[in-house]
């Protein structure tokens, strides 16, 4: 595999559609509802245009397989990622978090923590974090993993 991160453009905007309305995707987000067309372009151009959202695309060899964002509060940047369902139990869920992190490092100096909040029961998303050294913090809807990047 040759994986790597590219910034979201506006030509991702239906393939992160697809994605967002994943049922294994939907289950596991905290608003299980489906996302109608209309209201994902209205986001999608909004995330495009905010500077404290990181949107990016993970490819392997340029092919697109998962998608992450962070949305930046302050020093904190809290995740949300998913892997194409063709891709999905080849620990790609580590891979993604691994190369963000990279990316915060190297190129957001005004982010301290990454923050991931899992429902219970995603046991591969919770995996991943775990891989990658994030803390966990089980609160009373959700688990929380928190990585000090700055240390």
């Amino acid at each position: 595999m040759e994986l790597s991160l590219r910034k979201a453009a506006p030509n991702d905007m239906d393939l992160l559609f697809e994605w967002a309305n994943d049922a294994d995707v939907r289950r596991n987000a905290f608003n299980a509802d489906a996302i109608p067309y209309d209201e994902h372009k209205k986001w999608f151009g909004r995330v495009l245009a905010d500077k404290d959202i990181m949107q990016y695309i993970m490819c392997d060899g340029g092919q697109p397989v998962g998608q992450i964002r962070l949305n930046i509060e302050g020093k904190s940047a809290y995740i949300d990622y998913s892997i194409a369902r063709s891709m999905r139990d080849k620990g790609l869920g580590s891979s993604i978090l691994k190369l963000m992190e990279h990316e915060v490092i190297d190129n957001a100096p005004n982010i301290a923590e990454l923050i991931g909040q899992v429902k219970y029961g995603n046991e591969p998303s919770a995996h991943a974090f775990e891989k990658c050294g994030y803390i966990r913090t089980d609160r009373d809807n959700f688990i929380e993993y928190k990585l000090d990047i700055r240390r």
